[in-house]
């Protein structure tokens, strides 16, 4: 049986975003794992044919730590005798494209998600071009979850015509149930305020603080509650935002059970962000047929072409920000209702049962099988 080796960098987006799609690939090849805290993911896949390597992988540049994380994965890969070796995530994606080299891993795929430089200028914006340039070369197959992230692509990269969106997008299609049998019964939330949603790391990039402070600025004129969900992912930003969520009384939910259900306790989502890939969140909360507000950025392209959403707004922009929402505080019954409809454009576009068919099949595709 052929091997497939699934590299991340934490146990989090193997857990949120493949598990679905590992559980269906396990039934036709064994799975290897490698990512921080693998280990976390036994009791998921229980007696199932996979692998776990526990390794720790930085987000951020760690020289020391990232050599050995460079050493251990290429020993892994040689070892296991892997046939495919499937990276996802920036960091990864540069540590596996040079261990698949140096273990001599015939097959080496990389998924995009989004890229780091998109905001960043001059030396910075360089050297993160060139790495991603390095991913491109050093692989054999480029997936890319969305048309618009490959455009940009095509727009600021060489080496871009091995890149590849797998249906419609999306890193692995959607559970249009998802939200089906969640419990918010301990949440006893008061019904009189409407729950303005955040979901998503919490980070500047995320303009995590432009929501917090539109909320600020109409929180004394509308009835309304912010929760933010998701964990923090800049040790810098740490102190304050814990000093903002405890002055505003922001509900923060770091639980994963917790932010899944966070959607349905919630009126309208928002994400003003810098940057995205794709904007899984944002399809999400389209099946909990919540009114979304987006930035308009070039990751929410396919979102925004496809109408998935209720109104956008200019990133960074911190009053055109509050404006909107206000808009749609105003209009919310409307947008309610108007976004009922969108859950039917998801499961058309973004079905979770057709994208791990259009995955096996890649993988069948490339193995010559």
């Amino acid at each position: 049986m052929k091997k497939i080796c699934i590299i991340a960098t934490n146990n989090f987006a193997i857990q949120i975003f493949l598990k679905t799609l590992i559980l269906q690939i396990c039934k036709y090849y064994k799975v290897v794992i490698i990512c921080s805290g693998a280990s976390k993911l036994k009791k998921i896949f229980i007696k199932k044919n996979i692998s776990f390597f526990d390794i720790k992988i930085e987000r951020k540049i760690h020289l020391r730590d990232d050599l050995k994380a460079l050493l251990r994965i290429t020993s892994i890969l040689k070892t296991e005798k892997v046939d495919i070796a499937h990276s996802i995530m920036p960091k990864t994606g540069l540590l596996v494209s040079l261990a698949g080299l140096l273990s001599g891993t015939k097959i080496r795929v990389h998924t995009f998600t989004g890229q780091i430089w998109c905001n960043f200028s001059f030396i910075k914006k360089f050297f993160f071009i060139k790495i991603d340039e390095l991913i491109i070369l050093l692989n054999n197959y480029i997936l890319v979850d969305s048309f618009a992230q490959k455009k940009f692509l095509k727009k600021n990269l060489n080496h871009t015509h091995k890149l590849k969106v797998l249906g419609n997008g999306s890193i692995a299609g959607f559970d249009i149930d998802m939200f089906k049998k969640k419990n918010t019964q301990k949440f006893f939330l008061s019904k009189k305020k409407i729950n303005i949603l955040f979901v998503g790391r919490i980070t500047k990039d995320k303009g995590i603080f432009d929501l917090i402070k539109a909320y600020e600025n109409l929180k004394n004129q509308y009835n309304i509650r912010l929760i933010v969900s998701g964990n923090i992912d800049d040790n810098k930003i740490k102190n304050d935002f814990i000093k903002k969520v405890k002055k505003n009384n922001i509900l923060w939910f770091k639980d994963k059970v917790d932010i899944k259900s966070s959607y349905l306790i919630s009126d309208l989502f928002c994400l003003p962000s810098y940057r995205e890939g794709f904007g899984n969140s944002v399809i999400e909360a389209n099946i909990a047929n919540l009114p979304v507000l987006i930035s308009n950025i070039y990751g929410f392209g396919d979102i925004i072409k496809n109408k998935l959403y209720s109104r956008t707004c200019i990133p960074g922009d911190r009053n055109d920000l509050k404006k909107n929402l206000e808009k749609i505080l105003i209009n919310l019954n409307y947008y309610k209702k108007k976004s009922k409809k969108n859950i039917l454009k998801v499961k058309k576009l973004y079905n979770q049962n057709e994208m791990i068919e259009k995955y096996i099949k890649f993988y069948k595709s490339i193995l010559n099988e």
